[in-house]
């Protein structure tokens, strides 16, 4: 009968399929980091896109986007103003602002609940070809307040995030307890897609690359400056309360997950 030798992998050999393991799992890792990098810088971009753009528009017009009174003349009548359809899909007709200098309105916690004009603002910065995209100008399926990403608010390149335009003061909005009561005017609006009747808040960030980004634009402050995070629960891992708990003495937390928990706004100073 004959025997059949079994030969074993060496230690050597073994040494080398680890090796070749690790190597390939730290080019995974790497490339992760380089692509997510990436995403990183093209949210700056962005943020530089948008404020141009609205600025651009209001130079054409006379009027912020969404606040512009004659843009039905221009683009054509949308089938229902001021909020739109819900299910409606993205398309150039659209409706008219008031024309009193802000798109939208403060309303509390809740942020803005108004005549549209904060989905129109996109639509409208779209249509004068100011930005990349077609959009609603409408409320989402959920209520007058819901942000869809791609529908009425833009994507970002950071995955599942979009961006968001409001009016924010702080004699009006005493019930929001997740920001400080400053008077922000407009903001933009980072954040992912919720499925409720709100705006696209949802964490998108780590406490890392919101310090990062926020030392880019601003102070690395996330109570103070032009860059701001929503201050939902201390133990969302984003900011650390100083002691005495004061808006100066707020800072983003330096260790923990890179899980997304923070939610940023940028004040655009119109």
């Amino acid at each position: 009968m004959a025997q059949h030798h079994y030969r074993g992998f060496s230690l050597v050999e073994l040494s080398i399929v680890l090796v070749i393991i690790a190597l390939v799992i730290a080019g995974i890792v790497i490339s992760q980091s380089l692509i997510r990098n990436a995403q990183m810088r093209e949210v700056l971009s962005e943020y530089n896109r948008y404020l141009i753009s609205v600025s651009e528009f209001q130079k054409k017009y006379n009027y912020l986007p969404g606040d512009f009174i004659n843009a039905a003349a221009i683009w054509g009548t949308a089938a229902s103003c001021p909020l739109g359809v819900g299910s409606q899909l993205p398309e150039k007709p659209t409706c008219d602002g008031d024309g009193d200098g802000a798109i939208g309105t403060t309303n509390g916690a809740a942020l803005m609940t108004n005549n549209g004009e904060w989905y129109r603002a996109w639509q409208h910065l779209a249509n004068a070809g100011l930005i990349e995209g077609i959009f609603s100008g409408a409320r989402g399926t959920a209520g007058n307040n819901h942000g869809m990403v791609g529908i009425n608010i833009p994507a970002s390149k950071l995955p599942s995030a979009g961006w968001s335009i409001g009016y924010l003061l702080a004699s009006v909005n005493t019930s929001d307890t997740e920001i400080w009561p400053d008077n922000y005017g407009h903001i933009l609006i980072l954040g992912s897609q919720q499925s409720s009747n709100s705006i696209a808040n949802g964490a998108v960030l780590s406490a890392g690359e919101a310090f990062s980004l926020d030392n880019k634009i601003d102070d690395g402050k996330p109570s103070r400056g032009t860059m701001r995070v929503r201050l939902s629960n201390p133990a969302d891992g984003c900011v650390n309360a100083g002691s005495p708990s004061t808006q100066d003495n707020n800072r983003y937390t330096q260790t923990g997950s890179e899980s997304p928990v923070c939610r940023p706004f940028f004040i655009m100073g119109l």
